[in-house]
């Protein structure tokens, strides 16, 4: 086969005019060119090689020719790597403006692909340099390079087995077979399509009851891989039982009585139990049972745990919360104080003190709530309990916190929170509840003002009876009953303006609003009374106030005679 040497030029000495002028100095003592990079390549792949310039030191450029054979190798480019100025393509012309350059390193890069198989060689030809006195021949070393064909990519199995499971392989990448519950291991066979791939993940192996995972993998020649899953299903003949039969405290009695499938129970011991002596047996003999966090604390609730675990290694939990008494020769402790109060709006006066019990608040009419926070100093023994209206009332509206220690001793704090009556004069159109307490039966739902429905449970035989507090004082407060177990408070404020808060049984349901239309005629002539008896009063309460003043007037007029 005729070989064909390329040498291609863009730029030419002749177009430079002159390669370089080199001022006057000494000629390197030797110089010389050389390629570094794979000797064996694929086909079809591209390399990159490695061009080093030894020197003694160099003057001012240079010149060489990438010689190659253009039926084995492409040439895809030059990268330039040193400090010069350079042009080229397979013809590479360097050359420096600023002065000398001295020492050795690679100076730049050549890429190429592959063609076809079989040996070449890259190399250099003219190689020279420009001196102070002319130019002189760079040694060159080229490289021989041998080209094979690209590596296999098959990585196909020919074979795939199990011992002792049929996995009939079929060429496909997805298996499963199952062997009895006795087998412990099987043993796993493959070979491959390519004589040059290699094969991983067979051989003997153990296995786990359930679902065996075993993955086969193989390795073309080319470095791609192909993996071939197999699900070995060992069966499980195992009890998967995990049940107590029995279970007792020698310290007392469980609550509720054992049951197998019962698994939370409660009991109460004295101090003088450290940790509950406990009984129990496993219904299956191949179970195994295990009891933690059986140390009890006096005066807490821990929860024992009897663990019950089956042959097959599932699990069941029996849970006692076991409650120690307290020490008989302890002493009690007396702390009933608050560590701190706080509310959410307006001051405490005076400022809170856990030693001062009673405080007060003036609060402005147009505030009709007010949220206390607390926090008491014994946290462990320390019982709290709050009372006080829901909404504020013009006037006083005391609330108390009570405070009990562990010894029984309690400390009542006391906060009056005044509001203030309205200032412009007017009369106050609050008709709202500020609560609402019914006696012989329970409320499904807690008292708000502004809710006017309430349902109820009845507790005994007796008669329903509301008691309701209205937040302004000066509010009248009115009880109906329209009969079939419904109940209504009416509040008229001193305004004239009205609300009503209706109680219902629950087992009414759905007859509810025929049960308001009900209550609602009987009530118009209620309120049409109880508007006039106001107005009496008002128009009673005018006219005693004009006799008393004509009296004064008549009293004067006969002091003066």
């Amino acid at each position: 086969m005729l070989k064909t040497i390329k040498r291609i030029s863009i730029f030419t000495l002749l177009s430079l005019g002159l390669l370089i002028v080199a001022p006057k100095g000494a000629l390197a003592a030797s110089a010389s060119l050389s390629y570094s990079g794979e000797t064996t390549i694929i086909q079809g792949r591209q390399y990159t090689y490695n061009i080093r310039l030894n020197a003694d030191s160099l003057s001012k450029g240079y010149q060489f020719d990438i010689s190659f054979d253009g039926s084995y190798l492409q040439f895809m480019g030059f990268s330039n790597k040193s400090s010069l100025t350079c042009t080229a393509t397979t013809r590479v012309v360097c050359y420096s403006m600023s002065g000398p350059i001295q020492g050795s390193g690679t100076i730049g890069t050549v890429t190429f692909k592959a063609l076809r198989t079989g040996s070449t060689t890259i190399s250099f030809t003219g190689a020279k340099g420009e001196t102070q006195t002319g130019q002189c021949n760079f040694g060159a070393n080229g490289l021989a390079i041998r080209i094979n064909e690209p590596p296999s990519e098959n990585a196909n199995l020919s074979s795939l087995s199990v011992s002792g499971c049929n996995i009939g392989f079929n060429g496909g990448t997805s298996y499963s077979c199952s062997v009895d519950a006795n087998v412990g291991s099987v043993s796993v066979s493959a070979s491959a399509q390519d004589g040059g791939a290699r094969v991983s993940g067979t051989g003997n192996k153990s296995l786990s009851y359930g679902v065996n995972k075993i993955n086969v993998t193989v390795t073309a020649p080319a470095g791609n891989t192909k993996t071939y899953s197999i699900n070995v299903t060992r069966k499980d003949d195992r009890s998967s039982n995990n049940n107590l039969e029995s279970l007792s405290v020698s310290d007392g009695s469980l609550s509720p009585g054992f049951s197998s499938n019962t698994t939370e129970y409660s009991i109460s011991v004295p101090f003088s139990v450290t940790s509950l002596n406990l009984k129990y047996k496993a219904s299956d003999g191949k179970s195994k049972v295990s009891v933690h966090n059986n140390n009890l604390e006096a005066e807490t609730t821990t929860n024992v745990t009897i663990t019950v675990t089956a042959e097959n290694g599932s699990t069941k939990t029996y849970t006692i919360k076991a409650s120690r008494g307290k020490d008989p020769n302890k002493v009690l402790n007396t702390d009933n104080y608050l560590n701190s109060l706080t509310i959410d709006t307006g001051l405490l006066s005076p400022a809170f003190d856990k030693e001062t019990t009673n405080y007060v608040v003036y609060l402005p009419y147009e505030v009709q709530k007010i949220n206390f926070n607390y926090e008491v100093s014994d946290t462990k023994y320390g019982v709290v309990n709050f009372n006080g209206p829901e909404s504020l009332g013009v006037g006083n509206n005391v609330y108390t916190i009570s405070v009990k220690a562990e010894n029984e001793s309690e400390r009542v704090y006391t906060i009056t929170v005044v509001r203030a009556k309205i200032l412009n004069g007017e009369s106050s159109t609050n008709a709202l509840l500020a609560s609402l307490t019914m006696h012989n039966g329970e409320m499904t739902q807690k008292f708000d003002s502004g809710v006017h429905l309430y349902y109820y449970n009845k507790n005994a035989k007796k008669d329903i009876t509301l008691e309701g507090v209205a937040q302004d004082p000066e509010s009248i407060v009115t009880y109906l009953s329209a009969g079939a177990g419904v109940y209504a408070v009416l509040v008229t404020a001193p305004s004239g303006n009205m609300s009503i808060y209706i109680a219902i049984p629950k087992e009414l349901g759905s007859w509810v609003w025929i049960i308001i239309a009900l209550i609602s005629i009987v009530l118009i002539g209620v309120i049409i009374l109880i508007i006039k008896k106001i107005k009496d009063k008002k128009d009673s309460s005018k006219s005693s106030k004009k006799d008393k003043k004509n009296k004064e007037k008549s009293k004067n007029d006969i002091e003066e005679e």
